[in-house]
């Protein structure tokens, strides 16, 4: 303080104390910019006032600190304060009308100033600082019943419903575990409703999902919206004046949307009081769906400085419940979990030879059977048509659907939209008493038709986790419906091998580690990040972008790393004004200037979508991208400009122990985890088919055993307890390894190579295999390669092995140069059989 005090410079005695202050400590020139935008008094000046005074990230933080140090003056005669308009105003401070509801201008005030009061905690501690108070203070379960009876129609809640929400009326996040159809999401849009302050922020991986759920709380005159990539701009706009307004009662995300640098910025100034995850399950790494993008949302809910969370799943084992409460730091006496019993569902298992052989039954079982809506699940999309057709020209209505259906419709009239058949299937389906859809998994989450009487599985599912959510589609009216699940050989090869095609190889992870570290950058602050794009990386290394995003989220899980999310490497925007000058009418002087200057200086004009180097705007003007984009989505919410950003960029920040990491330790330890992953999802497919052994009594019990749920008794309504007939003989058709003797030719896999010289062993397996990854995609392998698929019918890991002993021995063929006729000079090789266009630029799968 000495040394600090020893600097000061005289200043005049008639001027206002913060300018006195600032101009005494060298800082006359951030008190003009103060001066410039109308910040004269210590208490107009916040972080906003900041934000827009100072353009330079360095003037900003010199700033704050000094308005801190001026703050700590503890005069003699301290003047008296008048209250900070924006950043402690308190809802008894506003006037509210007549109605006594606060107005959209005092909701949005006062949202804004328990904004920017964490943010100030934030610069303070270094981490966002949670909302203060319970957003459900004073909320009794008499207002709960009768926003209830209001809004849904319902007199009551279920008892899981009952038990959820209580928990979170008090202040508590939790988890629901219902089984599919149970009412999971009344568990946040009911508390949405409730909410003093805030909004709901709800986090889900089905956009028809969340269309279907937003369609439905419109209708009853709730204020929800949903925010994809393909969002138009209007209704863009329209989410963020909700926003701002406060009125946005609950807003719908994917989680990759939700983890975007984007989406952190539009939201990093709302208030968002709870934040609900369907399918929590994918969040664990033990469960049957692990998303690396769901790993994610935990920072989320630290960075929004979220207090509440409501995570949701109709699937999870004891294992998955323990790894998902522990993310999200949720007290196990806060997990509701209503059980997977479901007494009106009759379940059955059949083992059938083959895929005819599982028709020949399913269209026997549905004559059999009184007629209702039925869902028939397989595997491919080209079955659902097959078996739709076979079903049909026997004299049952049925249809296919799948995510691609619409691609089949025919090409309209000049002019005219194309067919959305999905749509169309599916309106159909809701309406008909006795349609059959034939469907992927693509069909069923969403559909909320409580009259299902029967689902088939004519083909193996794959998990127990899988099965019991499918299943769980029949009967949710409470009427009796039946289940059956038709089991082949080939499904369990074709399982199996799925899963095994995923596999990773140590050369592949080796080189995403050495990426990682290869693009490594000094932020000059003391850290050090890697930014790259994943689809390019996946593309380079053959490898599926979800496995490539569970690799890198092992590093994480290794401590290593820490994802910042996702940003756009291109920004390209287009003008809705005639000049750049018109633009920022919304904007302050400084914000709007800062704004003209990068379209004008930093755009590339095109004839309609012009190019913004945000990065070097960034670099040049000495900014941070944050700010930047900021005033671009205010141009948007202007009708200035329509923004549209494109190739994401994948951030990590290494943690201390990641700078000083050996790389084979990561490696050795993605691997392990790789092979981890691959096992358990082996285990879960072994789980499944030992229900097909009716020899070992009630299917009902020993599915709910899986669960860590003890019925304690037979059922009285499966097959094995109504007494069906079952051949025990064909539990031999289900040891694949024994009937597994075919043996691989050398001569196919000598073909292979013939044609793609360049494969690795794993590659040349997986085209034999019919397993595809985003170079035989790429390549159009199963269009290209008579071999493609030639032993679809035998076990993955045993393809590999007979693929590695042939290429022990392999040497690829070097093309001897031709001599050119006119003067013998050598003509340049030409390129290997079979190569697809685009290969080498980072194409993937289209």
């Amino acid at each position: 303080f000495f040394f600090e005090s020893s600097l000061l410079m005289t200043v005049p005695e008639d001027i206002s104390p913060l300018q006195k202050f600032l101009e005494s400590h060298r800082a006359k020139d951030l008190w003009q910019m103060l001066q410039a935008q109308g910040y004269t008094e210590i208490e107009d000046v916040d972080d906003e006032a900041i934000e827009e005074s100072c353009s330079l990230p360095g003037q900003r933080k010199k700033l704050k600190r000094l308005i801190d140090q001026f703050n700590s003056i503890d005069p003699e005669e301290p003047p008296a304060k008048k209250q900070k308009t924006v950043a402690t105003l308190s809802e008894e401070d506003v006037p509210t009308p007549p109605t006594a509801q606060p107005c959209p201008e005092a909701q949005d005030v006062t949202q804004e100033a328990v904004a920017l009061e964490s943010e100030m905690n934030e610069e303070a501690t270094g981490k966002p600082q949670p909302h203060g108070g319970n957003a459900f203070a004073g909320v009794t379960n008499d207002d709960a019943l009768h926003t209830l009876k209001e809004k849904f129609g319902f007199n009551e809640l279920r008892n899981g419903q009952a038990a959820a929400i209580k928990h979170i009326l008090q202040g508590h996040s939790v988890v629901c575990i219902f089984p599919t159809g149970s009412g999971k999401s009344l568990c946040y849009q009911l508390p949405a409703l409730l909410l003093k302050r805030g909004l709901c922020l709800v986090i889900s991986p089905l956009v028809s999902l969340m269309k279907d759920q937003v369609d439905a709380l419109e209708k009853k005159g709730i204020c929800a919206a949903m925010l994809v990539s393909t969002t138009p701009f209007e209704e863009r706009n329209k989410i963020n004046a909700l926003l701002r307004s406060g009125e946005l009662k609950l807003l719908y995300v994917s989680p990759e949307k939700a983890c975007s640098e984007s989406f952190e910025t539009q939201m990093r100034n709302r208030y968002v009081a709870l934040m609900a995850v369907d399918e929590a399950h994918c969040i664990s790494e033990w469960g049957h769906n692990f998303r690396p993008d769901y790993l994610k949302l935990a920072r989320l809910k630290d960075t929004l400085a979220v207090r509440q969370t409501v995570l949701l799943t109709a699937t999870a084992t004891a294992k998955c419940v323990q790894s998902i409460t522990s993310g999200f730091d949720i007290h196990p006496d806060h997990v509701i979990n209503t059980g997977f019993y479901r007494p009106n569902l009759e379940l059955n298992i059949t083992i059938t030879k083959d895929l005819d052989d599982a028709k020949t039954k399913l269209l026997e079982r549905m004559r059999s059977r009184p007629r209702g809506p039925t869902i028939v699940y397989v595997t491919q999309q080209k079955t659902t048509h097959e078996v739709a057709d076979f079903l049909s020209s026997n004299g049952i209505e049925a249809k296919p659907f799948h995510a691609d259906l619409n691609s089949k419709a025919p090409k309209p009239e000049e002019g005219q939209p194309r067919r959305d058949l999905k749509a169309e299937t599916q309106d159909e389906f809701m309406k008909s008493a006795d349609l059959t859809i034939v469907a992927t998994i693509a069909f069923g989450m969403g559909v909320d038709k409580r009259d299902v009487r029967s689902v088939y599985h004519l083909q193996f599912s794959g998990s127990p986790e899988n099965y019991s959510q499918e299943i769980g589609r029949a009967g949710r009216d409470g009427q009796a419906s039946y289940c059956e699940m038709f089991i082949s050989p080939s499904d369990i090869v074709t399982q199996r091998n799925y899963t095994l095609g995923d596999a990773v190889e140590q050369d592949q992870v080796q080189a995403v580690v050495q990426h990682v570290l290869d693009v490594k950058d000094d932020m000059d602050d003391g850290t050090y990040e890697s930014t790259f794009s994943i689809y390019k990386l996946k593309a380079s290394l053959d490898i599926k972008e979800e496995v490539l995003k569970t690799l890198l989220t092992y590093l994480e899980l290794g401590g290593w790393l820490r994802s910042l999310g996702s940003m756009y490497n291109k920004h390209e925007v287009k003008f809705e004004r005639e000049s750049v000058q018109e633009m920022g009418s919304n904007l302050s002087p400084g914000e709007r200037g800062l704004a003209q200057k990068l379209l004008q200086n930093y755009c590339e004009y095109k004839k309609i979508w012009h190019y913004v180097a945000l990065g070097d705007a960034c670099a040049e003007m000495n900014l941070e991208r944050r700010p930047l984009l900021r005033l671009l989505q205010g141009l948007e919410s202007n009708n200035d400009i329509v923004c549209k950003a494109s190739e994401p960029l994948h951030r990590y920040l290494f943690t201390p122990e990641g700078l000083d990491v050996d790389p084979q330790k990561m490696v050795q330890f993605a691997l392990e985890r790789a092979k981890r992953s691959e096992e358990g999802a082996i285990a879960r497919l072994s789980s499944l088919m030992s229900l097909a052994d009716l020899t070992k009594g009630c299917i009902v019990r020993r599915l709910l055993q899986y669960f860590g749920e003890q019925l304690g008794r037979e059922c009285g309504h499966c097959a094995v307890c109504k007494g069906c007939e079952f051949d025990v003989s064909a539990l031999e058709w289900l040891d694949v390894d024994k009937a597994d003797t075919v043996p691989i030719a050398d001569e196919a896999i000598q073909s292979v190579l013939n044609r793609y010289p360049d494969f690795t062993p794993l590659q040349v397996a997986r085209v034999l295999g019919s397993v595809m990854s985003p170079k035989l995609i790429q390549l159009r392998v199963r269009q290209s390669c008579p071999e493609c698929g030639l032993y679809s019918h035998a076990g993955f890991s045993r393809i590999r092995e007979a693929v590695g002993k042939f290429m022990q021995n392999f040497t690829p063929p070097q093309p001897a140069p031709a001599e050119d006729a006119a003067d013998g000079s050598a003509k340049p090789a030409a390129k290997p059989a079979g190569r697809g266009r685009g290969q080498g630029r980072g194409q993937g799968e289209g």
